[in-house]
């Protein structure tokens, strides 16, 4: 009689990703955490915040997320200065960003230089530069570099943009 030999680590493999991510879809109950970790720098937002905030910005530029997605993210009054397009109202961005949409196929944005400082009291300021490449609807690829001066607020849970200035220091096609 043979006999067989089972082995059970897949099986609690499986059951150990299914604990994990059932703790991981729970709502976060920050008097679980830490007990000795300051509550107030648990919610409070950081220079990272920010940063990653920035991050996100270009990343939804990247994949040509709704309108909507970049409206959230704007204080009022609107005050964006792109090279060739100050925007002063939300029509204004939706505007200029329909015909972004309407006129490029491809682009993609790299962030670097990062500088950020400030805090939640008083707003933050982040320097940086942006390298775009991007391909228009007739083919021409080209890129773009700028640096860019951005000032934001957090309003409720959320960062808003209260000021943006770009400036272009190059493009190559």
């Amino acid at each position: 009689m043979a006999t067989r030999k089972i082995t059970l680590i897949p099986v609690i493999a499986v059951l150990a990703l299914q604990i994990i991510n059932t703790q991981a879809n729970q709502p976060v109950n920050i008097q679980r955490l830490s007990a000795g970790y300051e509550a107030k720098s648990r919610l409070e937002y950081s220079q990272n915040d920010v940063g990653s905030f920035i991050y996100q910005w270009f990343a939804a530029f990247d994949h040509q997320q709704e309108p909507g997605y970049f409206l959230q993210r704007l204080a009022e009054p609107v005050d964006l200065r792109y090279p060739g397009a100050a925007l002063h109202s939300r029509t204004d961005f939706l505007r200029w960003y329909r015909e972004l949409m309407e006129n490029i196929v491809w682009n993609e944005h790299t962030v670097s230089n990062l500088v950020v400082s400030g805090n939640q009291n008083n707003g933050w300021k982040a320097s940086y530069d942006i390298t775009r490449s991007a391909r228009d609807s007739a083919g021409n690829v080209f890129n773009i570099r700028s640096h860019q001066e951005m000032d934001m607020i957090r309003c409720g849970s959320s960062l808003k943009i209260t000021r943006l200035r770009a400036c272009k220091t190059s493009q190559h096609h």
